[in-house]
């Protein structure tokens, strides 16, 4: 990511989790109803995605992308 440009903190989260630094984190393009993440280097590359919350009666953005 651009050094102005700090990734949200969800997906700093999951970066440590995963075991990589959060500087690796790298935002990919295309994610309509969600932000997708790339973190990690070498042969460990992991995919973050994040989605907004749902409102009542509003459907379940995970479930519609199966």
């Amino acid at each position: 990511m651009k050094a102005a440009e700090m990734p949200p903190p969800f997906a700093v989260h999951w970066a440590r989790e995963l075991g990589t630094k959060p500087n690796t984190i790298e935002k990919l393009h295309g994610g309509i109803n969600n932000q997708v993440f790339r973190c990690g280097d070498g042969t460990k590359k992991w995919v973050i995605k994040g989605y907004a919350p749902a409102h009542p009666g509003q459907r379940d953005r995970m479930q519609a992308e199966k």
